[in-house]
């Protein structure tokens, strides 16, 4: 994560390091017991800029983002391997145990679980809901290919419902959801990319990507889908149809997701080869 001209990194070796862009130094280390693989996150909540983060020693921790000093943590069951979705004060995130949590970020107390019973590997996806009410929508996937509506006001789990029902002939959702005004997005391990109604569960369309998808997230600008693949292959998707508009294969593995910025977007294989594509 990238804030402010300071790129918060989390490690293999359990650190959490905050590298300054400017002058390329290390601002602080936040030590950890176990491994980063998530995407740090920010917040500020009562005047306090804070950064959470979890890690395979079981812990999401919030930390402070001048010095590195822990302001809270809370345990989980199980390895936490997906990032946090944050809304105001409360930072919800799954876990390996099979547990979603709500967490309030300052104090560090849950205000509200879910057991879903099955390894949750990816980040959960948040959105507004439409109506006066002012609550949150927020989308999960679990291994086993279920996909889940949790609807969450202050802190806490107002409803939740299984919108996709996992079926032998389905892959495990390992892709953090990409979430537009009326349809859910995510890649499977059975190959296809997903479009989801979010007013009730049934699939728009799906399709079928060329080799293996590995771990990488799709990303919805206006009306197209974005999803790159393990097997390097980059495809631009009609967000309504699913028909593909626009392919490059790489020939090296993705395991990121792709950055859309001003336009441009940029993809990192996992052989180090930033790719740049515009006029999209």
């Amino acid at each position: 994560m990238i804030h402010d001209s300071v790129l918060y990194i989390g490690r293999i070796d359990g650190f959490l390091s905050a590298i300054s862009l400017t002058k390329g130094d290390t601002l602080w280390n936040f030590e950890t017991w176990g491994q980063i693989v998530a995407s740090p996150n920010r917040c500020i909540t009562d005047g306090r800029e804070l950064i959470i983060v979890g890690s395979y020693d079981n812990f999401l921790y919030t930390i402070d983002i001048r010095n590195g000093k822990e302001v809270s943590r809370i345990e989980s069951g199980y390895y936490i391997n997906g990032a946090v979705a944050l809304h105001e004060r409360h930072a919800a995130f799954g876990g390996c145990d099979g547990w979603f949590r709500v967490v309030d970020c300052i104090s560090g107390i849950q205000t509200d679980s879910l057991d879903i019973g099955i390894y949750i590997p990816a980040s959960p996806a948040m959105v507004k809901q439409s109506h006066p009410s002012g609550g949150i929508d927020c989308y999960i996937a679990d291994h086993n290919g279920n996909v889940y509506e949790i609807n969450m006001e202050g802190g806490r789990i107002v409803s939740h419902k299984k919108m996709v029902e996992a079926d032998d002939n389905g892959g495990s959702f390992v892709s953090v959801p990409a979430v537009s005004e009326k349809t859910v997005y995510l890649v499977s391990g059975d190959r296809y990319l997903y479009a989801i109604n979010r007013k009730d569960g049934a699939i728009a369309w799906k399709y079928l990507l060329k080799g293996d998808t590995g771990e990488s997230s799709p990303v919805v600008c206006k009306d197209k889908v974005l999803i790159c693949t393990r097997s390097g292959i980059i495809t631009i998707h009609d967000s309504k149809t699913g028909n593909p508009l626009w392919e490059y294969d790489t020939g090296e593995q993705i395991i990121g997701s792709p950055a859309v910025i001003g336009g441009y977007f940029y993809i990192l294989t996992f052989k180090g080869t930033l790719f740049c594509f515009g006029g999209v």
